[in-house]
Formats: structure tokens, sequence, C-alpha cells
């Protein structure tokens, strides 16, 4: 069965909502409990979260909401080009990933680290044709479609330095 990126994106959506459910003791059993609600309009292309904050994307931008409250307290990126700036939104999934002390957003051909105050860090090229990054030590996991067989591979990489090429 094939599921769109707009199915596989809510669903990813629902299970963090369920995590972060359980994290501050709803039960779920007893069916949906509200936790609070994002601003009108407001349509995520990707979430994560910490104990008291939850981190959501948006068309390039990543909003910081204080919880319980629901409060929004920062944001950062946006849409645009150059460093720290991010697509409006393309065919490629965005996503976001807080991890330790820092936020790693995935754009359509680059990974960019913000601090979790929203300074950036480094930004660095992704590999042709690749998505879906998460960080294991220095290194990532990542999916890659190869054309010639038409399937996703699973990956480990290093991302290249671009300050090697001069860029």
């Amino acid at each position: 069965m094939r599921v769109s990126r707009r199915v596989r994106r809510g669903m990813s959506l629902a299970v963090t909502l369920v995590s972060l459910a359980c994290l501050y003791g709803h039960a779920m059993s007893a069916g949906p409990q509200r936790l609070g609600q994002l601003p009108a309009g407001m349509s995520p292309d990707s979430i994560d979260f910490t104990a008291s904050e939850l981190y959501v994307l948006e068309g390039g931008t990543v909003s910081v909401f204080s919880l319980p409250e629901m409060t929004r307290v920062r944001t950062f990126g946006g849409s645009g080009i150059g460093p720290g700036k991010l697509s409006p939104r393309h065919s490629f999934d965005q996503a976001i990933r807080v991890v330790g002390d820092t936020v790693l957003v995935e754009d359509n051909d680059k990974l960019i680290r913000f601090s979790r105050a929203g300074q950036l860090i480094e930004e660095k090229r992704k590999p042709e044709n690749s998505a879906w990054f998460v960080p294991i030590g220095d290194r990532y996991a990542a999916m890659r479609h190869d054309a010639g067989s038409n399937r996703w591979e699973v990956y480990a990489t290093s991302l290249p330095d671009d300050r090697a090429k001069g860029r």
C-alpha cells in the first residue's frame, strides 16, 4: 500500500502528539484529550518537542511554544535564500528534530543546525536524492532514493564540509 507524503506527515504528527500526551500523563485509552491548540491557520510541516517546549516547522519558519501553556516564545529560520533560510514548501518533506542543545532542520537540499535559542550554528548540503536524516553521533542515518532500482535505501553518512569547497 502506498501512503502519500501528506498522509505520512499527518501520521508522524499524530504519533508525536500521542508521545507528547504520554509525557504529560494524559491517558490515551480514555479517548482524545486536548493538550493545547496551535494558532488559527497554522499548518505544521513537522514537529518535535522537549519536556518544556514544542517546536513547529511551518513554511520554513520554526515556532517554539512553551508546554503545557502553548504560548509562542520565539521564532527563527524563515523562508528564503541564504544561511539559516529554508524553502517555503516543496516536494520533499521538511523535518525538525531537537537533539540535545540543538535543533536540526532538514530542507530540500541542506541540513541546518540551530541552537535551541534559534542562533544559526551551521548549514551543510545534503547528498543528492536523500531525505529523513537522523543524527547518530557525528554521522547521520538517512534514506536515499536509487533511481535505477526505484527503491529507497537506508544508509549512514557524514555530510560534506562546505568550508573545504570554498562555499
